[in-house]
């Protein structure tokens, strides 16, 4: 969960970083400007994703190299397969 800056919004996120819980408190209307709202959940959004991200490496640390699970994370199977075949073939940097 990730909080805007004012503690007015706050979301929830899985582990790629898809929204699933947005809660907004009521006192945000005292300040009437949907614009700002907007720029604000989505930079809530942004935050919570990329931390989620992190910690999603954090946790595989110990078993994925880190350039491995970003791959997964952002679904580049190519890039997946290449350093899976990297790994097999026993060539280093991966």
């Amino acid at each position: 969960m990730e909080k805007s800056r004012d503690g007015l919004i706050s979301v929830t996120v899985d582990a790629r970083g898809d929204l699933i819980r947005l809660d907004i408190d009521p006192r945000i209307y005292r300040r009437p400007d949907a614009r700002l709202l907007a720029d604000t959940i989505a930079e809530t959004v942004h935050r919570a994703a990329e931390t989620a991200r992190q910690r999603v490496l954090e946790v595989f640390a110990p078993l994925i190299p880190a350039e491995q699970m970003r791959a997964v994370i952002d679904g580049d199977a190519a890039a997946v397969m290449r350093l899976f075949a990297d790994q097999m073939a026993g060539r280093k940097g991966t």
